[in-house]
Order: C-alpha cells, then structure tokens, then sequence
C-alpha cells in the first residue's frame, strides 16, 4: 500500500475492526506511518503558536472582551484592535516609568495584532490603560481610523 494519508486513515480503520474481533496489532512501524499520516492538519503553524501562547484563556469571558464588544459591537473590524494596541504602545513608549498604567510582558503586541484572540489577551494584560482608553469616545474615537 502507498504511504498517503488516505492509505494510512484506510490502514487505521482496519487495525480498529481487527482488534476489536481478535488480539491482532499493527507493527510499531506500520503505527508511526499511521500517525505521522493522519495527524490533524488543520491547524497550521501559526495556529499552534496562537494556541500556545493563549494557554487556557479563554477570551469570550475576559473583561476585556466584554468592555470591547460593548464598545464596538460583535461585528468589529481587525483595524479597530490594531490601532488601539498602537494607541497604547505609543502611550507606553511615551510614558515609561506611569505608575499607573504600566505595560505587562505578557503579551507582544506585535502577536497580538495577528488574532482577535491574541489582542483581547493583550487589552487583559494592560487593562488599566485599555479601560481609560474605551471607556470615553474622545479617549479612542473608532471613527477617527477608518
């Protein structure tokens, strides 16, 4: 049989049924050919590396996410969270030592400006300086960018 992901799924479904009707197994070989065909390949690199760096935050329960989609509604454009974090980067690079609003870690912006999810953890990183900035229109007017 060839070594492609259709062969490998076919190979994979009949190693289920023989094991099931008798104590059969597949050579350790012939399993890592199954795996290494019928990985998940949906998700691509970039994917992965949003994932991992998101962890276990879940974005749609974060006060951030709440206070945005109460600001600019479900159906914001990606323009919209790009140009808020370089409002608050700009803010940071000009105020440095601000005992109030300091700048976490965390979260890069320039990862954060590739996902909605990556931002929404970001504005939760820097919630002080994101809740200033959404909570007044003449703070962050939306208007203003597009």
């Amino acid at each position: 049989m060839e070594d492609t992901k259709s062969g490998a799924i076919i190979i994979a479904e009949l190693n289920k049924l023989l094991s099931k009707m008798s104590n059969h197994r597949i050579s350790p070989e012939m399993q890592k050919l199954i795996k290494k065909y019928t990985k998940d390949e949906s998700v691509n690199i970039d994917d992965r590396r949003i994932m991992s760096q998101l962890g276990d935050f879940n974005y749609k329960q974060s006060e951030a996410y709440k206070k945005f989609i109460s600001r600019f509604g479900r159906d914001f454009h990606h323009v919209t969270y790009k140009t808020l974090i370089n409002v608050m980067e700009d803010y940071y690079k000009n105020h440095p030592d601000d005992p109030i609003y300091k700048k976490s870690d965390k979260t890069k912006p320039r990862e954060a400006k590739k996902s909605t999810a990556l931002a929404i953890k970001y504005f939760q990183d820097n919630y002080p300086l994101f809740e200033y900035l959404i909570n007044d229109r003449k703070n962050f007017d939306v208007t203003m960018i597009f």
